[in-house]
């Protein structure tokens, strides 16, 4: 084993190592928690994983463990401290809880005990510490269909059959390796595979096809799974205060300790199993509940029943898993009540011991993770104390004969502080033989599974409206817009809007921020956007959403959709709008409900663009920036000058070519009588300049980095100055987060930079390369530098992420009252529905009369609130009234007034409502409750007493 060392092989350039070791998980950074600070990584190649840990935050310290001799003489050089050791042979000297992140990245597949080396290496975690685990995925469609169909298991030298692989693992399997290690695997993500997303399940019985090999009953979720060729496994941990032996009894628990509960409906032919499990369960109450079997099944159950002392419920009908269980724990007369299915085989079965587990919540098969990410315990073998349960309300009746009531009833133990225990090594004390119920065609699986989904989200999530957020973005780029989103992501949270929002999580890519909900989709792919489209709905509708918004232009088919526009660049630049990219981006802006953009120049081109959007109907929305750019420190400036080897002055730039117009500095730098006294950093690029450009810049050293926010911070407060001098901007991120570094700013007036910079950058034409020598001078003058630092640092005051925040937050509120076509006057009434229909009826056909006939009735919406009746029956209520207006009257409103029904709004939503609202019309009865809730700050007034003139000065006031 070996720690710093010196070099006593030979060692191949870097760039000759094997891309195994040199490559950057990017996919593992975005799960390692944000205060994460020691961190060790077993198997770290080359250390470039730790490396971009690092410069994502410098304050981290990671360790790594490296088997190769040249990839750790290359790690040594990229974190902290390495140690060159044979894995299960090492004595890693690290102690107990010393770490808050450890990675086993392609790691532990190669082991002979990997079990054992998770379990050891585990201790060196804290408490709640993170373990982030990526295996090969062994159900990956390809190998199965190479197994089963064709019959071989071919090696290869790479991939999931690498020759150098010990021990295969399914998700489920290696979620119980996590478990014995005491990780609570929080998280699993999917990794590739996209390529097999064309295999996606077909009809009703959801059969995914490949080859000749044929799967059924396959869920979104699992077919994620076929088709990733890796998983990645985030797990937190929870060491066990007391280490129980499940071999030994527990002497302090009496013999009626516990019930046993078990659901029948048929399937009898199982009580040849339960003759054997019966030999195992003598010390417990065991409780039957017949859920509408079959009459040849009741006289078996009751037959075994009177053999045995076994409590027998009938029911003449299944009234479900849920209830049956129920029925089950309200005749039980244990302290703990253990839920059987049917066909559990006992193997092994200390039940104390089971029980002990449960004593501070729920234990049993798991933990498991479902698609909408939330981890439950199986309810085939669910373990909880009676008491516990009665404080719970007992089993959620709402899922029928079953699915997802096991997920409720975990799910409200969380709520409540309880604990979800795994039992450890549960296929060495029981087996399921799968859903023998659920598998005998009685009942759609799929469906129920659908339906059942749906009444748990809308029972748990349903806050009222819901929006989903495509985190597109993230999959594709990690720019500035990843930066906008991130902010008001964590701004929501903040501000309690995010109770509101569920962002949709392609293949695990958006940062993980707490308080947000997420829901795992896979990746996106521009060669399917249709099919892509088609996805995006069905989990609209599963969710409920009201409205979509995304990260990057996408769609669903029906959902109204709130388009974001970041820039025209593609538009204005002339781009191939062929390209799919672009394609689905007017797709996007074309089936739109509302817009927002980043900047009133963003705003004036989308308009230009696509004339038929009116300008005054794009809202926009400035960004922001945190408070992580302020003014660094000298001591921070020469420590991050001393760190990448720049020993000049430096102006800073921001990528290379294109339409950012870097060539302008480039050419008035080359002019510079002195250029050799100044570096260049540049940021966002990578390897060396162009050859082509060089020339520019000979004699001084152009740094090119990838740096961290805090880096940035850092390099902006010590460059000269931003030499920012771009053609077009949709905002321009770099320009307000250099001034509110410190950092004077040289740039063009074009686009929205103006709306940025204000009167504190330095403005160049983007072809005059005589101004900018000319700037690049005038910045050096201290009276001039200090100038726009002041400025800038005030200019940069102006633009928060709260504040952007709150106008997204507010213009998507907005869209969801779309559907009440509100006009420029809007009126409502507030109807006491209790009423006889008669009158009720009679006075709304008054109303509605006055209104309709008024001169300016075609700019009238009037809102009728159905708080207190369905709106169903409002509807068949106006429908009579509005035939009575046409045959009494001969009034027909479809000419003019528009009538719209208010239902279901949230507070936030009445809230929006109201500043649209001019006045509440005076009913002889109303809804005095609604009223009080919604209509106190609305101007009133009687029917009656509106003459001509008092309309006109009302209406138009």
């Amino acid at each position: 084993m070996e720690n710093n060392t010196q070099l006593s092989y030979n060692v191949r350039p870097f760039n000759e190592l094997p891309q195994y070791y040199r490559h950057v998980r990017r996919e593992i950074v975005a799960v390692v928690p944000q205060n994460a600070l020691n961190i060790l990584d077993v198997g770290c190649g080359a250390g470039m994983l730790g490396k971009a840990l690092k410069e994502e935050n410098p304050q981290r310290c990671v360790v790594g463990i490296e088997l190769d001799r040249e990839a750790f003489y290359y790690a040594n050089n990229n974190i902290d401290r390495v140690y060159n050791a044979e894995l299960e042979s090492f004595e890693p000297p690290f102690n107990q809880g010393e770490f808050d992140c450890i990675i086993f990245g392609d790691i532990l597949e190669h082991l002979k005990d990997p079990w054992h080396i998770a379990r050891k290496y585990a201790t060196f975690l804290k408490p709640e510490g993170v373990m982030i685990a990526s295996i090969p995925n062994i159900r990956h469609l390809p190998t199965l269909r190479q197994v089963i169909e064709l019959g071989t298991w071919e090696y290869q030298d790479e991939g999931i059959l690498d020759r150098t692989h010990l021990r295969f693992f399914t998700q489920k399997s290696f979620i119980e390796l996590l478990n014995q290690a005491n990780i609570i695997c929080d998280s699993v993500f999917y990794l590739g595979g996209q390529e097999l997303h064309s295999f996606r399940p077909q009809g009703l019985e959801r059969i995914v096809r490949f080859g000749n090999l044929a799967l059924l009953d396959v869920s979104e979720e699992e077919f994620l799974e076929l088709c990733a060729y890796q998983l990645l496994f985030v797990g937190v941990h929870q060491p066990k205060k007391t280490i129980i032996d499940c071999t030994t009894k527990c002497q302090s628990l009496s013999k009626e300790l516990t019930s046993i509960v078990v659901p029948w409906w048929d399937h009898t032919d199982l009580l040849d199993i339960w003759k054997h499990n019966l030999e195992h369960l003598k010390d417990t109450e065991i409780i039957f509940v017949d859920n509408g079997s079959q009459p040849q099944g009741k006289l078996a159950l009751e037959d075994f029943c009177q053999q045995h002392n076994i409590k027998l419920i009938r029911n003449e009908q299944n009234r479900g898993f849920a209830a049956g269980n129920n029925q089950g724990a309200e005749v039980a007369t244990g302290e703990y009540i253990l839920f059987l299915n049917n066909d559990v085989q006992v193997l092994n079965f200390p039940l104390e011991s089971l029980c002990n587990l449960a004593k501070n919540g729920i234990a049993g098969p798991g933990l498991m993770q479902n698609e909408l990410g939330e981890s439950y315990i199986e309810g085939w073998s669910l373990c909880i104390k009676n008491s516990t349960l009665k404080a719970l309300g007992g089993w959620c009746e709402d899922y029928g004969p079953g699915y997802w009531d096991d997920v409720d009833l975990c799910y409200r133990a969380k709520l409540a502080g309880y604990s979800l225990i795994p039992i450890p090594q549960i296929e060495n004390l029981m087996r399921h033989k799968q859903n023998t119920t659920g598998r005998d065609g009685r009942l759609d699986q799929i469906a129920l599974h659908i339906r059942n989904r749906g009444i748990f989200a809308r029972k748990y999530y349903s806050t009222h409206p819901k929006i989903l957020v495509d985190g597109i973005f993230f999959q594709l780029y990690k720019t500035g817009i990843a930066r906008v989103w991130k902010s008001l992501l964590e701004e929501w949270v903040n501000n309690g809007f995010a109770k509101h929002i569920v962002v949709l999580d392609r293949a695990g890519t958006a940062p993980k921020i707490p308080g947000i909900r997420y829901r795992i989709l896979p990746s996106y792919d521009y060669n399917d956007p249709d099919v892509d489209r088609e996805i995006l709905q069905q989990v609209c509708d599963e969710e409920g959403a009201d409205l979509f918004i995304s990260t990057y232009y996408t769609t669903p088919t029906t959902t109204p959709s709130v388009f974001m526009a970041y820039d025209m660049i593609p538009e204005v630049m002339g781009w191939d709008m062929n390209n799919p990219m672009w394609q689905v981006k007017h797709q996007g802006i074309q089936n739109a409900s509302a817009y927002l953009a980043i900047s009133e120049n963003t705003a004036r081109d989308l308009v230009r663009f696509f004339p038929e959007i009116p300008l005054e109907s794009v809202k926009v929305a400035l960004c922001g920036v945190t408070d992580n750019f302020s003014p660094a420190s000298q001591q921070e400036v020469n420590s991050f000058k001393t760190k990448y080897g720049i020993s000049k002055p430096y102006f800073m730039i921001v990528s290379i070519g294109g339409y950012k117009n870097t060539l302008l500095f480039l050419e008035a730098f080359a002019q510079l009588y002195s250029k050799q006294a100044f570096d260049i950093v540049c940021t966002g690029g990578v390897g060396l300049l162009d050859e082509e450009l060089r020339r520019y810049t000979s004699g001084s050293t152009v740094h090119m980095l990838q740096l961290s926010d805090e880096e940035l911070k850092t390099a902006y407060s010590g460059a000269i100055a931003l030499v920012y001098p771009s053609k077009y901007e949709g905002f321009g991120l770099p320009v307000l987060e250099a001034l509110a570094s410190g950092c004077p700013v040289i740039t063009c007036p074009n686009a929205s930079i103006p709306e940025v910079a204000g009167k504190a950058a330095l403005y160049v034409q983007d072809d005059d390369i005589h101004e900018m020598v000319n700037a690049l001078c005038e910045v050096q003058k201290p009276s001039v530098r200090n100038s726009l630092i002041t400025a800038g640092l005030e200019q940069a005051k102006k633009f928060s992420w709260s504040n952007m925040a709150k106008i997204v937050a507010s213009t998507l509120i907005e869209t969801t009252l779309l559907p009440l076509n509100l006009r420029e006057i809007n009126l409502i009434v507030f109807p006491d529905w209790s009423q006889p229909e008669e009158s009720l009826g009679l006075e709304l056909q008054r109303v509605i009369s006055a209104i309709a006939t008024h001169p300016a009735s075609d700019r009238i919406t009037l809102l009728i609130d159905t708080t207190d009746i369905s709106p169903e029956d409002a509807e068949l209520l106006l429908s009579g009234v509005t035939m009575n207006l046409l045959m009494e009257e001969d009034i027909d409103i479809s000419e003019g007034l528009e009538i719209s029904l208010v239902s279901n709004l949230a507070d936030i939503q009445w809230e929006a409502l109201i500043s649209h609202i001019q006045a509440r019309i005076i009913l002889s009865a109303e809804n005095q409750q609604a009223i009080a809730f919604y209509g106190v700050n609305i101007p009133a007034f009687e029917l009656e007493k509106f003459t001509t003139q008092q309309n006109e000065q009302f209406f138009f006031t």
